[in-house]
């Protein structure tokens, strides 16, 4: 029992694959690793994102309640951001942001994909041909997105050891749940 999180910074992504692999049951044959710094030049490459914040987010990151432009670096701020709520809010402004630069990706066309492609393509870690995926990118970017996030939050328990934060929970409900999500 640890982290997920901890298994890449533990053992790279052979690590990560293999425990997702372990304990979901799902085979991992690719991925793609994106560093902070690349994270904040897709977000420049495309003029920002629009992210709307809660009253909390808001006060914490020094901004108005509601819709704002954010650049790189101010939407970086805003997907880390852990300190007001839990790592489960934290993971969900994570993916609020993938959702932002997708669909700012679909509205602005092509020009944004090449945009985008220069930054992956130059600051990826990945086992994947990338180029192969980057030319069939705007027919992906109007693919329907669902979300999932595990454990489900009322299944789990919070304790701490060694004064880190850890949730237990059910990983056979959240196996079933997984594979669910992925076949359905």
């Amino acid at each position: 029992w640890g982290l997920l999180n901890a298994a890449y910074s533990y053992g790279g992504p052979r690590l990560a694959i293999k425990t997702v692999e372990r304990n979901f049951g799902i085979p991992i044959t690719g991925f793609v690793a994106i560093n902070f710094n690349s994270f904040v030049r897709i977000i420049d490459a495309i003029d920002g994102v629009g992210i709307t914040l809660t009253s909390s987010e808001a006060a914490y990151l020094n901004f108005p309640e509601g819709y704002n432009s954010f650049n790189g670096q101010q939407a970086l701020a805003y997907a880390r951001l852990r300190k007001i709520d839990s790592d489960f809010q934290r993971n969900q402004r994570q993916r609020n942001v993938i959702n932002c630069v997708i669909n700012e990706m679909a509205s602005q066309g092509a020009a944004s994909v090449y945009k985008v492609a220069t930054v992956v393509l130059a600051n990826t870690y990945t086992n994947l041909d990338l180029n192969r995926y980057i030319s069939k990118a705007p027919s992906y970017l109007s693919y329907g997105r669902r979300q999932l996030q595990i454990p489900a939050w009322s299944e789990t328990n919070r304790y701490y050891s060694s004064g880190q934060e850890v949730w237990r929970f059910d990983m056979v409900k959240t196996h079933n749940r997984l594979v669910s999500f992925l076949t359905n």
